[in-house]
């Protein structure tokens, strides 16, 4: 809805601009290999989540500056569940063996959860600022925000979990 009711994009072309944001999503997946031979888990899914965390910003602070932009912002955002299995392996060395498999139950049972508080609560506030007369780029705004808020909270915990050692090389 936010490209059709803020940029007045019909059926079609939110498809297109979706499909780009979507493949961007994908390829940025295939980025991580390449990246974790280069740096530590940790400091990539860091550094992602402060670049979703600002995009989110952005997007909260300028909702309807340029078609363009949001859709390369609202890519960068579907980027985010890309960092999962970095998140997963710096788990996998920080719990102790006995314990891995509830704690990675736990972990994405927090992933799911996450999902689907999200989407209620983007709904709640969707419905709320448009009761309140909002207009979209307004209510987005908002949605948006949240986005961010939801970003930084887990942003800023991670930023004190451990650091495993990296894996030892394949020989």
């Amino acid at each position: 809805p936010y490209l059709a009711e803020v940029f007045g994009l019909d059926a079609v072309r939110r498809g297109e601009a979706m499909t780009v944001a979507s493949l961007c999503g994908l390829l940025s997946a295939f980025a991580v290999p390449l990246l974790v031979r280069r740096w530590h888990p940790k400091r990539i899914a860091t550094i992602w989540l402060i670049l979703t965390f600002a995009g989110a910003v952005l997007l909260a602070l300028l909702p309807a500056a340029s078609l363009i932009a949001s859709v390369a912002l609202i890519a960068l955002l579907f980027t985010i569940g890309n960092i999962h299995p970095l998140l997963m392996a710096q788990g996998k060395g920080v719990l102790a063996p006995a314990v891995r498999g509830r704690g990675f139950g736990v972990l994405n049972s927090f992933v799911f959860l996450g999902y689907a508080i999200a989407s209620a609560g983007f709904g709640a506030i969707a419905e709320t600022a448009t009761d309140a007369g909002l207009p979209p780029p307004s209510v987005f705004a908002w949605i948006f925000a949240a986005a961010a808020l939801a970003l930084l909270a887990g942003l800023v915990p991670y930023l004190f979990s451990p650091k495993p050692a990296p894996p030892a090389p394949l020989s």
